[in-house]
C-alpha cells in the first residue's frame, strides 16, 4: 500500500509543517533542504503538499526578510486553512518549533487529521546514503 493510499483524503491538499526558525544560517538552509527531500517523497507518493519553508526559503534570503514563525504566521495561516490534513516533518528541532506548536493547535482545534513523517537515514546498495519516510497518523 503506498503513502497516499494510507492517508484519507489523499486527493486533498496537505501541508507540511517543518522546523525552520533558527540563529544558525546553516542550520536553516539545512532544515530547508530537508523540507524539500520531503515534498519530493510525498510528491513521489501520489500526496499533494504545500511547504510555507519550500515556498519561502529562498525568498526570505534574497530579500532580506524576517526568519521568525511570528513574520510568517500571517501568511502560514492562509495556506494552512486551505488544506485538509497536517503532517509534521520530525526533523531535528521540530518539538521545539513555535510554527509547529501553531500548525498542530489549528489542526486539533479544526479536527484536521494530523501525521508525522518519521526521516531515517539508510544505505542503498550500489547508490549509498539516503532517506526512508514513515507517515504515521498522531
Amino acid at each position: 500500500m503506498s503513502a497516499a493510499e494510507e492517508l484519507p483524503n489523499a486527493a486533498g491538499l496537505a501541508y507540511l509543517a517543518s522546523p525552520y526558525t533558527h540563529n544558525d544560517p546553516g542550520v536553516r538552509h539545512l532544515r530547508y533542504k530537508e523540507a524539500e527531500r520531503a515534498m519530493a517523497w510525498l510528491m513521489s507518493q501520489s500526496i499533494y503538499a504545500v511547504s510555507p519553508i519550500v515556498a519561502c526559503h529562498e525568498l526570505a534570503i534574497q530579500h532580506k526578510l524576517p526568519f521568525d514563525a511570528e513574520y510568517w504566521s500571517p501568511w502560514n495561516s492562509r495556506l494552512f486553512f486551505n488544506c485538509d490534513r497536517l503532517i509534521v516533518l520530525t526533523i531535528d528541532g521540530w518539538k521545539e518549533s513555535k510554527g509547529i506548536e501553531q500548525e498542530q493547535k489549528w489542526a486539533f482545534a479544526m479536527k484536521m487529521p494530523v501525521y508525522r513523517i518519521i526521516v531515517s537515514d539508510v544505505y542503498m546498495e550500489g547508490r549509498g546514503p539516503d532517506r526512508s519516510y514513515l507517515i504515521q497518523s498522531i
